[in-house]
């Protein structure tokens, strides 16, 4: 045989070859184009009988469950009765013993006024008191003398009554005195501010140096064990509070909740958040600070809903099934769950009260957990 008759019919076995491979290819691929179009779309709630109805666990009934609501009601941390230091007299200062932040204690001295005319001022009053005393001292041995007198018939009368006079103006004179003094007692005390809590410094307002007048704010103090949580609930809440209610605190920060109680519900709803202000108290940890953001969980009446074991449910693609107890045998039917409550499942559609599904052997611990 000639060479160029070998090379033909080696390329006709070729074209054969190669032809009937595209042909099981083809046949191939139709034939899984007309197995989708002919298989069955299975909506929620439908059947298919089991190819396994033997199974190996627990029936457990459908049932509705009534699970607890909550609502968030956010709000910050304020002091329960912040303390304003306040100036009682003018005067310049010369000491200031104010950190935010630090810790102070009832009768420390935080701010100190220049006192040396107030200390002038005392020394005078003092002063007064001692001559008022003399005073009256000497008007009370002429009032002895007097009387002795007006007996033998020395003095008169009249005389008698000076004396008797000079001893009450210079007893009313000496009680003037001694209250001047101690106004200027008092008001040099006002020249040493301390701290009328045991607390936290928050702000402050002067410096060294500074003159101050009656009344102005000198620093804000407040005590961390007395701290509540101003919360902002919604208006259509309000007979859900109680006072003296405990309701779960939680900070941002913190990863556990703090008992608290509502010690406050303020009569007032804003015109424009349609929100009243609920204060509620609590024992906050350490590292809280005035002004912290946070949320009060406020209970709402329950939901009831049907439910299933999660456990129960199977995932095939994407669709959710779980195998039903029928009068038929055990059947395959698909359910469109919900929200998971613990060992639950929500059921939105595909089952109804009192059915009964299985819980695989396996799985059997997860409802009983």
């Amino acid at each position: 045989m000639s060479e160029k008759k070998q090379s033909r019919t080696a390329k006709g076995y070729l074209r054969t070859a190669i032809g009937a491979f595209a042909g099981v290819v083809v046949v191939t691929l139709l034939g899984f184009w007309f197995m989708g179009r002919s298989a069955a779309k299975i909506p929620p709630g439908s059947q298919a009988r089991s190819s396994h109805p033997r199974v190996d666990g627990s029936w457990v009934p459908v049932r509705y469950m009534t699970f607890p609501r909550y609502l968030t009601a956010v709000g910050t941390v304020t002091p329960i009765a912040p303390v304003n230091l306040a100036a009682r007299i003018s005067g310049r200062i010369v000491q200031v013993q104010l950190f935010p932040g630090e810790k102070v204690h009832m009768g420390q001295v935080l701010v100190r006024l220049d006192a040396t005319r107030l200390r002038t001022e005392m020394a005078a009053s003092a002063a007064l008191v001692a001559m008022a005393k003399a005073q009256l001292k000497q008007a009370l041995i002429d009032q002895r003398r007097d009387r002795i007198l007006l007996h033998t018939g020395d003095v008169t009368v009249a005389t008698m009554d000076v004396a008797d006079t000079a001893v009450n103006t210079d007893r009313a004179s000496l009680a003037n005195a001694v209250a001047r003094e101690q106004t200027a007692k008092t008001i040099l005390r006002h020249a040493t501010i301390i701290s009328p809590i045991n607390g936290v410094v928050m702000r402050k307002f002067v410096s060294t140096g500074d003159t101050i007048m009656p009344g102005e704010i000198l620093a804000e103090l407040y005590d961390p064990s007395q701290m509540q949580l101003n919360a902002t609930v919604r208006q259509s809440l309000a007979g859900h509070l109680r006072l003296g209610e405990a309701l779960p605190i939680k900070l941002a920060g913190l990863h556990t909740w703090i008992e608290g109680t509502v010690r406050q519900i303020i009569p007032h709803v804003s015109t424009q958040t349609r929100s009243f202000t609920v204060k509620i108290s609590a024992k906050f940890p350490a590292g809280v600070w005035p002004g912290m953001f946070g949320g009060a969980r406020v209970p709402l009446p329950g939901t009831r809903t049907l439910v299933i074991p999660a456990a129960a449910i199977e995932h095939i693609g994407q669709l959710d099934v779980v195998h039903r107890l029928a009068a038929s045998g055990v059947c395959i039917a698909t359910i469109q769950p919900g929200l998971r409550r613990g060992a639950w499942r929500e059921v939105l559609s595909g089952l109804s009260v009192g059915q009964k599904v299985l819980l695989p052997a396996s799985r059997y611990h997860s409802l009983r957990g």
